[in-house]
């Protein structure tokens, strides 16, 4: 079962426990067509989220549970749920894999010109020593010239 899927019969269950009063796992089951084991499993993930509370009523050999929801649980309906909740972190996953990949890109972009900067640097350096022995060969040429007249 995908997150997605995951999300949408929790929010499926929390629905139906706001529609009505207290119900066992075997109503929820019935009524939204959810396997029992699977309904047993989420609700269990729903109460540990705070959003029903969660009574076990096991009988000889046959588990359930009565579960109600919680003041907490509507208000997360009406939120958006866990499809909702889903949405965000994906969104902040998309976001912070942006980020990192922009991070990346400006590491990268930093280092090729440093590069630049440092062979132009070097590239400078190298044509101001040439222009200044041109200069030293220059006056040197002008004393020769003064020194013949």
């Amino acid at each position: 079962m995908t997150d997605k899927q995951t999300a949408e019969l929790k929010d499926k269950i929390l629905l139906f426990l706001a529609t009505g009063q207290s119900s066992s796992v075997r109503e929820i089951s019935e009524a939204t067509r959810i396997p029992f084991d699977t309904v047993f499993a989420l609700t269990g993930a729903i109460s540990k989220d705070g959003y029903t509370e969660s009574i076990d009523v096991t009988f000889k050999d046959k588990f359930d549970k009565l579960l109600t929801i919680r003041p907490e649980g509507r208000h997360f309906l009406s939120g958006g749920g866990y499809v909702e909740l889903l949405r965000r972190e994906s969104l902040a996953r998309r976001t912070i894999a942006i980020a990192d990949k922009i991070k990346i890109g400006l590491a990268i972009f930093s280092v090729f010109l440093s590069v630049i900067l440092g062979w132009l640097k070097i590239s400078t350096d190298q044509t101001i020593r040439e222009k200044d022995r041109e200069i030293e060969q220059l006056k040197h040429r002008i004393q020769q010239l003064e020194s013949q007249k």
